[in-house]
């Protein structure tokens, strides 16, 4: 096999591996969670210093609520992903041995 093919199948088996989607799931939801805060945090400053209508990141709170939902569907496009290649797989291993 080429190089390539090699590098491919060991990041595919790290990244896709159960501990490590275990681990990418607690990481995101921390992620999210703090965004969410930061970003809340930022629209209070700008509330307070530059005003209602000072600045687009300053529009809405419930525009916080975009940033936590962004990681999280970056996330469920990544188990998407892994979901789709292992149905795949067992798919062709299936009609392989048939």
């Amino acid at each position: 096999m080429s190089g390539r093919v090699q590098v491919i199948e060991r990041v595919h088996a790290a990244l896709y591996d159960p501990d490590s989607i275990a681990r990418t799931e607690r990481a995101v939801i921390i992620v999210a969670a703090v965004a969410f805060l930061v970003h809340l945090a930022f629209i209070t400053v700008f509330r307070f210093t530059v005003g209602e209508h000072g600045h687009w990141f300053s529009s809405s709170y419930l525009g916080a609520l975009y940033t936590p939902f962004s990681f999280l569907l970056f996330y469920e496009v990544l188990l998407l992903a892994a979901a789709i290649s292992e149905s795949f797989s067992r798919s062709v291993a299936v009609q392989w041995r048939s």
